[in-house]
């Protein structure tokens, strides 16, 4: 796809998922990306328009539109922690 999209999420366990699948029924361009590629896979394997997936989270980043806007779906503690510190990393 290669277009900028206008929302991002992180994490695509069943909720994740579900959102961007929600979003993109929409018509809300969606980049989606997940620390295993696997069920990033397992989501576009489902052929939906409007969702575009990355292995890494600089391309997911760099896929949205600005302001950028990212919904983390992903388990508290120390996940989230993690996710922010890659993206801070990557902001600079």
């Amino acid at each position: 796809m290669s277009t900028i999209n206008q929302i991002g999420v992180i994490g695509l366990g069943v909720m994740g998922a579900s959102l961007a699948q929600n979003f993109a029924s929409h018509g809300i361009t969606t980049s989606v990306y997940n620390r295993s590629f696997g069920k990033t896979q397992n989501l576009l394997d489902k052929g939906l328009a409007n969702i575009e997936g990355f292995e890494e989270l600089e391309d997911f980043v760099n896929s949205l539109e600005s302001p950028k806007k990212i919904i983390l779906l992903i388990k508290s503690g120390e996940p989230v922690d993690l996710a922010i510190k890659s993206l801070i990393k990557i902001f600079g």
